[in-house]
């Protein structure tokens, strides 16, 4: 991330992906993601579990609370077979 800073930084967005199925190490990859020069950070629907929208919203508005970066979430449909 440092040589993709140090090589883009103000010619693209820098968008990192920091999503993990824990919200405490999404927010430490979030905040270490800031301090190394990202733009935002994308972070995705927590895996290996189904969690109900309002789970959703509570754990993206938790991660948006605590990161300093821009929050973009990238939301994955469950998988269509059983």
């Amino acid at each position: 991330l440092r040589v993709t800073v140090e090589e883009c930084k103000g010619k693209v967005p820098i968008i990192v992906g920091v999503g993990t199925i824990n919200p405490r190490s999404t927010i430490a990859m979030a905040e270490q993601a800031a301090r190394l020069g990202a733009d935002a950070s994308l972070v995705v629907t927590p895996y290996y579990v189904k969690p109900t929208q309002a789970g959703l919203v509570e754990y993206f508005t938790h991660i948006a609370a605590e990161v300093r970066l821009l929050t973009l979430t990238l939301t994955r449909p469950p998988p269509s077979h059983p």
